[in-house]
């Protein structure tokens, strides 16, 4: 990685270790996920692209954690 480039920091939860990103344990059968990289014809759209993906994350962490409060309500 060169200097001009940078990294969008995401947060990092307690609850789920490194691993769990990449592995699916559901239904008893461990599930082994693979990344697909796109390629983009800009630096600029492929961070574009990184902060939609996190947008979207963010988003969907806020929404299981009001239906979380919800339910302990």
């Amino acid at each position: 990685m060169t200097s001009k480039d940078s990294i969008i920091p995401f947060p990092s939860p307690q609850t789920f270790p490194p691993a769990a990103a990449h592995r699916m344990g559901r239904g008893g059968i461990a599930m082994k996920v693979r990344h697909i990289h796109p390629d983009y014809d800009t630096p600029e759209q492929r961070r574009q692209a990184l902060l939609d993906a996190k947008r979207l994350c963010a988003a969907a962490l806020l929404n299981q954690k009001r239906a979380a409060g919800e339910q302990s309500a």
